[in-house]
């Protein structure tokens, strides 16, 4: 439990450290203070099923089968980025920091993703499908 509550800390780091670096790149009006982007799905990577206080409300494994399903996710969102990698080079050919950053938080996710796995499996909480 501790090995996943420390890579969820790092990763959160890691992320806050990321969107710097994009925001940096991207220039206005992104790098704006007051740029408020609008809220959107990415396809592929689930909602949140219910508000904060129902989350609350839910068990420990309730959650960890929820933050499985979306970290499951994200490797495979994080992954397509490689595809994408010339039209990023395109776009911002100086951003090799940013392009560093993007394959760690692909690496990350896939080993928070096994970790909540092996916590849950541990916890004897099913896995999702």
């Amino acid at each position: 439990i501790k090995q996943t509550h420390s890579l969820t800390v790092l990763l959160k780091r890691c992320s806050e450290q990321l969107l710097a670096e994009y925001v940096r790149h991207q220039g206005e009006p992104f790098s704006s203070a007051n740029f408020q982007p609008p809220a959107m799905t990415v396809p592929g990577l689930p909602s949140p099923p219910v508000s904060l206080e129902a989350w609350l409300a839910l068990s420990d494994g309730e959650r960890l089968w929820h933050l499985a399903v979306a970290y499951a996710a994200l490797p495979g969102l994080l992954g397509a980025v490689p595809q994408q990698q010339q039209q990023q080079d395109d776009l911002n050919p100086l951003a090799s920091e940013l392009h560093r950053q993007l394959d760690g938080a692909a690496r990350q996710c896939r080993g928070l993703a096994v970790n909540l796995e092996g916590l849950m499996g541990a916890l004897g909480v099913p896995g999702p499908p």
